[in-house]
Parts: C-alpha cells; structure tokens; sequence
C-alpha cells in the first residue's frame, strides 16, 4: 500500500449502527492493518480481525467465515467479510457476521455506502481546505 488511507472513525461507526439495525448482526468495520476500529461489540475493539489482514493485504477480496474457520482464524467470527474501494486504494474491511451466504449482499451493500461517505468526506475536506486558504 503506497498511501496512508484513514477512514473517518465517525462514519466507520454509523455504518456499523446501521447495518447492525438493519441485519440484527454484529458488524466490524476495520482499518487498513486488520485492526477493528468500529464495531458492535466494544470487547471487539482495537482487536487484531485475521480476516481483514488477507483481504487488506490484497491475498483475497472477500472471504466467507464459516464456523470451522472462525475456529483457527484469530479474531474473526462466523460470516462475510470484503473489501471497500475506493479508486483501486483498499481503504478499509467491513464484516457481518451470522451465515456467510445471507450476510454476503448485506457487505456488499455496507461496502458501497463506505465509498460513497469517503468520497463525500474526500469532496467537503477539499471545499474545507479551499476555503481556508483563502
């Protein structure tokens, strides 16, 4: 990864909220070390997301976590796992957890409202910056 990509921790956490009212799952969202930085379970916090390290370090871009796997797996529990893009960059890991083949539309969808609240933050950082600068 050439770039540093932070995903503002304020909108990691609503997406989390969301899709946790939405799916009744626990959800995890995680920054560009594996590392969860928002999630539904606080013991969760900061806990390295095995998972996450694959998808973030290019290995796969999503990965399904049955029981068996969450069992040699560290910090991962069973469900759907994968990738937010934004510009070929991976800039953070979303997972729900439960079945992974139910959860699998709901981090996708999850994954597409990521990019879209980094790229509104990305356009009113830019205006805030040139506003500053005048």
């Amino acid at each position: 990864m050439q770039n540093r990509i932070e995903f503002p921790i304020e909108f990691a956490e609503k997406i989390v909220q969301m899709f946790h009212k939405v799916t009744g799952e626990h959800i995890d969202f995680m920054n560009q070390d594996g590392i969860i930085v928002a999630t539904t379970q606080p013991e969760r916090l900061k806990k390295v997301h095995e998972g996450a390290q694959k998808i973030m370090s290019g290995e796969v871009d999503e990965l399904a976590i049955e029981v068996e796997d969450a069992k040699r797996l560290n910090g991962v529990m069973p469900g759907y796992n994968g990738v937010v893009l934004f510009k070929g960059e991976r800039i953070a890991c979303i997972g729900v957890s439960g079945d992974p083949k139910t959860m699998r539309p709901f981090q996708r969808l999850a994954a597409v409202i990521a990019r879209k609240q980094y790229a509104h933050f990305l356009s009113q950082k830019v205006k805030q910056d040139i506003s500053e600068n005048k």
